[in-house]
């Protein structure tokens, strides 16, 4: 009886381990639809700055010349993501991700 016991107990944690690292594996949520008229290449170069699992439901968003930007993919995670590369004083390859309550916090003056 004393032997059955530790054997159980290790059995047990052994199956609990197993199955706590199943759920890893799970597949990412399908990528959130593209707005119109934005390109895949600009989303995919804008979210490289995020884990594997983030990147599906992220917002993208593009920014123009006089400060305003275009959304090219609406995601649900509350992640906002763009390049900055090209801009005046960015390095080539510049790419930036921040929380969207960071984003609507701010007001222009």
């Amino acid at each position: 009886m004393k032997r059955i016991v530790p054997i159980v107990l290790v059995t047990l944690a052994a199956s609990i381990g197993m199955f706590a690292q199943g759920r890893r594996g799970a597949p990412p949520p399908p990528p959130a639809p593209l707005e119109a008229a934005a390109s895949q290449a600009d989303v995919d170069k804008a979210v490289q700055a995020l884990p594997e699992g983030l990147r599906n439901q992220t917002t993208v968003i593009k920014w123009k010349p006089d400060f305003t930007y275009d959304t090219l993919r609406k995601g649900t995670n509350g992640l906002v993501c763009y390049d900055r590369s090209g801009m005046p004083q960015q390095q080539p390859f510049a790419v930036q991700c921040t929380s969207m309550a960071t984003c609507r916090g701010k007001r222009r003056t």
